[in-house]
């Protein structure tokens, strides 16, 4: 029986309204995600925006030593996270941005006090500076302050008051964070330096016990500016909470359009500006937690299909009821297809998130494998540093070379012999040495054929300087052509030659290294069966030795009678390869998406260079023995997934040609049961017409 047609009304009335509904319930979120960023975007005043029309200028003093918020360049230029901001808010606003530049952040407090400037990039506020200062209501930027140690001193335990009882801590002068430690922690020593770079340095060697810098800073000296030999001890309860800060006279119009511009920035913006200087942004994103499976998913898309899929089965139904079973193939066919999309998708969307957790999983892995490789280079040097500054300065190693006036004589040819002798005895690495004056000069070497060379080449040239004005550096081997004597082909710790009668250095000692407990350190680092990690200079060399030397050896890439230390270039197909140009650059990072190495082998990396120890540290493993285990089970699903969707499509196909078959017997027995009806109605017809007829002769007898 056929519906009334306000029952077929009906139906697709509540049909459109349950689509509509799950439309209205999938995008209402979004809709509104959409609608609150607008709302960040908020309307300047008439005043505010005819004080913009001006195109006004505000000139501001920053921190030229605080990466990664804020430094100065090489160049000059205000670099960083906090320099990234105000392009920014200048670019919304219209607002000129003017740096001035300084030496010390004290020197750029001193300009603001005597209103040189307007502004103050990034502070935090505090009572002292609010008298002189007004902030902004919108902070910048929100960071835990850190204690840094060196990585052999213990880490403070218990009560951290009683701790740092008679310890010195380090801060840079003019920080917020001073009057914080001397209320704190009255019984420590707190030590002002003028810069961050100045603190650490007193710290790691050892003449102050602590520093105390955020946790942003802190990280990026460490993983970026070389400072692996320091480490973070305990977190204080000190938030630094930075501001935009101008003068108190500033209209009040300013601070509105700050405050407007800053919060129209989002909070990811902020997050992305962290992550793109932080040297533990990175590191932060690569934290192996797991996703929850929902939030993994495109719910959206999955519930309009879901939607469009019941929208069409009801259909179906609805044909199948009123029109019969030859309309039934089309809806079912629709519906499996959607269904079918739907299970591809949630199936690339699972596996896609599962290949971004096994991707961090592997940089996580890298970064450790790395990391404790540069931790164990540097306690090795450390080792090396601290046995030759005792030989060289606190015994009388070279007492007999260096001259009342300061100076120092140059041992001669069998003098030479017995210092080298005496030196291998008392350090067992020491390889040879060489003694350098200040201009490069080698005065005295283990190997007579060196005395009276000279060292032109810059790189080394600016590690000498660096160990004059430091005390100690570190040369890595590398190979020029100039370099006929073959002895910068070596690694050489430096070690300033300090006269105790005058406190003057004539002159460097330079030990000569064996490389062999280095190679051993870096084979130790390798994951799985093709993972390797090796050592690189400034000219992208080899400095350690490749697991893979045979290999190159006979794929050409490395001659016969030749080993990789120092013949193999990190290139592929003539340029440096992304770790190499990486890790020489000064960054900290890791690719996990893959790339070429040194052998042509796409591989997955992770880098950074050492400035102290003058090298790079490099990580990598086949990519594809990396991904192997994500591999077979992508294709194993896959495989099942298609296999129930073969399965799905022979019964989706048995149904319709189940209902067609089903539809053509009803019709043929249809068809038969019309004829025996039409045969029952001829028979009715002709026996009504006899019985008619039968009655008409009856009725005519009885008249006659």
């Amino acid at each position: 029986m056929r519906r009334s047609g306000k029952n077929d009304k009906t139906f697709l009335a509540a049909s459109a309204a349950f689509l509509l509904t799950i439309l209205f319930l999938t995008l209402f979120p979004r809709t509104l995600e959409a609608a609150s960023e607008t709302l960040k975007t908020l309307p300047f005043t008439p005043e505010e925006k005819a004080w913009l029309q001006k195109r006004p200028v505000l000139r501001f003093v920053y921190d030229p030593d605080w990466p990664p918020f804020e430094w100065r360049s090489d160049i000059g230029r205000h670099t960083g996270m906090i320099a990234d901001i105000l392009k920014i808010v200048g670019q919304k606003s219209g607002i000129v941005f003017l740096p001035v530049p300084t030496t010390s952040w004290s020197e750029s407090i001193g300009l603001f006090k005597t209103k040189q400037v307007q502004m103050i990039s990034a502070v935090t506020p505090t009572e002292a500076r609010k008298k002189f200062i007004r902030f902004t209501h919108r902070s910048l930027f929100k960071i835990r302050t850190v204690l840094l140690k060196r990585f052999d001193r213990p880490t403070p335990e218990g009560d951290l008051p009683d701790a740092l009882r008679g310890k010195t801590v380090g801060v840079v002068k003019g920080y917020a964070i001073v009057s914080y430690l001397k209320r704190r922690y009255p019984q420590a020593i707190v030590i002002e330096f003028p810069t961050v770079t100045d603190g650490l340095d007193h710290l790691r060697r050892g003449e102050i016990d602590y520093f105390a810098e955020n946790d942003a800073t802190a990280g990026y000296f460490i993983h970026r500016r070389g400072y692996g030999d320091l480490e973070k001890s305990v977190t204080l309860d000190y938030l630094i909470d930075l501001r935009i800060g101008l003068q108190p006279e500033t209209p009040e119009i300013v601070f509105s359009i700050l405050d407007k511009t800053l919060a129209s920035i989002s909070p990811d913006r902020f997050e992305a500006i962290y992550d793109k200087w932080s040297g533990e942004g990175n590191m932060r994103n690569l934290q192996t937690k797991s996703t929850p499976f929902l939030k993994t998913l495109p719910l959206d898309s999955i519930a309009i299909v879901i939607g469009l899929v019941l929208l069409v089965v009801l259909a179906g139904w609805y044909h199948y009821r009123e029109m019969g079973a030859r309309f039934f193939g089309m809806p079912l066919g629709i519906a499996a297809t959607l269904l079918f999309a739907v299970a591809l998708l949630v199936t690339a969307t699972s596996l896609h998130n599962s290949g971004s957790e096994r991707k961090k999983e592997i940089a996580h892995s890298l970064k450790t494998v790395l990391d404790v490789t540069h931790r164990s280079l540097i306690e090795w040097f450390a080792t090396q540093r601290h046995h030759l500054n005792h030989l060289v300065n606190q015994t009388p190693f070279l007492a007999d070379f260096l001259q009342k006036d300061g100076t120092i004589v140059p041992p001669d040819a069998e003098a030479s012999r017995h210092l080298y002798l005496e030196l291998k005895r008392r350090i067992r690495e020491a390889d040879g040495f060489l003694i350098i004056d200040r201009n490069g000069t080698i005065l005295s070497a283990s190997e007579p054929a060196l005395r009276g060379k000279h060292i032109t080449f810059p790189p080394v040239r600016r590690q000498i300087a660096h160990a004059f004005k430091e005390g100690y550096a570190h040369i890595s081997p590398v190979r020029i052509e100039k370099d006929r004597m073959g002895h910068l082909r070596h690694y050489y710790l430096l070690m300033r030659i300090v006269d105790p009668r005058t406190g003057r250095a004539p002159a460097l000692f330079a030990m000569r290294i064996d490389p062999a407990p280095l190679f051993n350190i870096v084979h130790q680092g390798r994951m799985g069966k093709s993972g390797e990690t090796y050592l690189i200079n400034d000219q992208m060399q080899m400095i350690s030795r490749s697991r893979f030397e045979r290999a190159l050896k006979e794929n050409g890439l490395l001659p016969v009678n030749a080993s990789s230390f120092l013949n193999l270039s990190i290139t592929h197909r003539g340029r440096p390869t992304k770790a190499a140009e990486e890790a020489v650059g000064g960054r900290y990072g890791t690719d996990v998406e893959g790339y070429p190495n040194y052998r042509g082998t796409p591989v997955l990396g992770a880098w950074r260079w050492d400035e102290i120890l003058d090298l790079g540290v490099i990580v990598e493993i086949d990519k594809a023995e990396a991904m192997d285990s994500f591999r077979k089970l992508k294709e194993t699903i896959y495989g099942v997934v298609f296999g129930i969707m073969a399965l799905s499509l022979v019964l989706v196909f048995f149904m319709i040609w189940y209902a067609r078959h089903t539809h053509r017997l009803l019709e043929r027995q249809k068809s038969a049961y019309r004829q025996k009806c039409e045969e029952l109605d001829t028979l009715a017809t002709t026996f009504d017409q006899a019985v008619q007829e039968r009655i008409a002769n009856i009725a005519k007898e009885k008249n006659s």
